[in-house]
């Protein structure tokens, strides 16, 4: 099932993936969640190069699926991340490098985040390697 965030009521223990696009590439991130007996699929707009984007994941939601894709040529994309979640989690990525090599590191989220419009000039200051959140 496909929703949209907008019909599910904001919540302040909701969980967000956000991903700042560094690299020298087009991206896009997908997220697959089970909520109830239900699993959703959320997809962020094409995010060019110096942009993120955000998506919000309900705080009940389990079973989190975390992708990134590249666009290799026109309309072909490429998986170059994957990690899944137990819970919801509130973290930010930073993607880097060129399509044919490209980084995706888990970054700190800028103090006080909890899944708002993120600012294109958001610093990303220190990084650390992704892990699986339990």
């Amino acid at each position: 099932m496909i929703t949209s965030l907008n019909t599910i009521q904001s919540n302040a223990n909701d969980g967000f993936i956000r991903v700042y696009n560094r690299g020298a590439f087009v991206s896009y991130f997908r997220i697959e969640y089970k909520l109830g007996d239900w699993y959703h699929e959320l997809y962020s707009r094409e995010i060019p190069v110096l942009q993120s984007d955000t998506l919000k994941i309900p705080a009940n939601a389990t079973n989190i699926f975390f992708q990134v894709w590249v666009a290799l040529f026109i309309q072909t994309w490429v998986v170059k991340y994957v990690e899944t979640f137990l819970y919801p989690p509130q973290s930010c990525y930073r993607l880097s490098g060129t399509v044919y090599y490209t980084y995706c590191e888990g970054i700190p989220c800028p103090v006080g985040d909890v899944g708002g419009s993120p600012s294109l000039n958001s610093p990303c200051c220190c990084c650390c390697k992704p892990n699986i959140i339990i």
